[in-house]
């Protein structure tokens, strides 16, 4: 259309990824699950695909200096990613960004996380973030089965995050 910039194919694409191109797969290993969906939201794409399966993870999910950014899964109900790492540990951190959505995902805790979501305040922790953690959208997840007396999603100092169609679970 009129003023569209030409891309490659291969450009195009690269907006959107999935984390099967990295090597994720329902069911297999935490450790090679967890580095593969990293490693997706650290490609650059601007939307990071989750089809349908349980991933485990043993560390803690990052994004972080994000703009834009959406991490999708196809339904709160069949696609999630669990917590497999140490006792009380977080399973997904969104820190240093601005206008990101987590959409269709369960963030299961799998009775050991201490928090399934958490949005630390601008430089919390000594962290250079690139953007105050403003004006997120985290809508149509399952978020919880977290340890006794544990945190479902932990906001701090943090402005127009919209938490919708979410359902909290043993939190």
């Amino acid at each position: 259309g009129t003023g569209a910039v030409a891309r490659t194919a291969q450009s195009k694409e690269r907006d959107i990824v999935s984390v099967l191109d990295f090597g994720a797969a329902s069911g297999g290993s935490a450790s090679t699950n967890a580095t593969a969906i990293q490693n997706a939201i650290n490609s650059g794409a601007k939307r990071v695909l989750v089809p349908a399966g349980s991933y485990d993870v043993n560390t803690t999910i990052l994004i972080a200096n994000k703009q834009g950014f959406v991490l999708e899964g196809d339904a709160m109900a069949s696609t999630s990613l669990n917590w497999t790492g140490a006792a009380t540990g977080t399973l997904m951190t969104l820190r240093g960004s601005m206008f990101c959505t987590i959409d269709q995902l369960w963030l299961n805790g799998n009775s050991l996380a201490g928090i399934c979501l958490y949005l630390p305040g601008y430089l919390a922790d000594s962290v250079a973030d690139t953007y105050v953690n403003t004006q997120h959208d985290v809508t149509h997840c399952r978020i919880g089965s977290a340890v006794a007396n544990s945190i479902g999603v932990k906001i701090a100092t943090n402005t127009g995050t919209e938490i919708d169609n979410v359902s909290f679970r043993r939190c």
